[in-house]
């Protein structure tokens, strides 16, 4: 239903033309319910941990994917068309806002590329003939813990340590 201060008028389909904001919307709302589309089953097992918890994440995906189809359907359709191909190159990136170092806590923010290359330099440094297992090498190497501690992540389980030389 179109409100009383709308200036654009519907065309013979009763679709209505998109401003620049409203397409830099639904493009962000694209890329993000794509990303939630491709990447929610990741969390199945998390999500079943707790009541409702996969039901309530699978409805967000089924509601998100709903709702963007139903905006989309108020585009008019040469112009919908058109916006398929943009779309379907549309991309969701995550990114930590800024690098502003937090002083009072004693980090700060580095870009993460960086990170993996000094680990990278290091571990050619240090981990030349390692020949420790990951069990061994989570108690008992400072440089793997101190690695660890960096990244957000639990590094996957393996038999061999994940630095040392294949």
């Amino acid at each position: 239903m179109m409100s009383k201060e709308e200036y654009r008028q519907p065309d013979e389909n009763g679709r209505i033309q998109l401003s620049g904001n409203e397409y830099k919307a639904i493009r962000a709302i694209y890329a993000a319910m794509d990303a939630l589309s491709r990447e929610h089953g990741q969390l199945e097992r998390r999500c079943r941990g707790y009541k409702n918890g996969w039901r309530d994440l699978r409805c967000l995906v089924v509601l998100s994917e709903k709702v963007l189809n139903q905006i989309l359907k108020t585009v008019p359709t040469k112009k919908l068309i058109q916006m398929q191909k943009d779309l379907r190159h549309t991309i969701c990136r995550v990114e930590t806002r800024g690098a502003v170092g937090m002083k009072e806590d004693g980090y700060m923010f580095v870009p993460e590329d960086d990170v993996i290359k000094l680990c990278e330099s290091a571990m050619q440094i240090h981990c030349f003939g390692c020949e420790k297992t990951h069990s061994e090498a989570k108690h008992e190497c400072e440089l793997y813990k101190t690695i660890q501690n960096i990244f957000c992540y639990k590094f996957d389980e393996c038999t061999k340590c994940p630095f040392s030389e294949s």
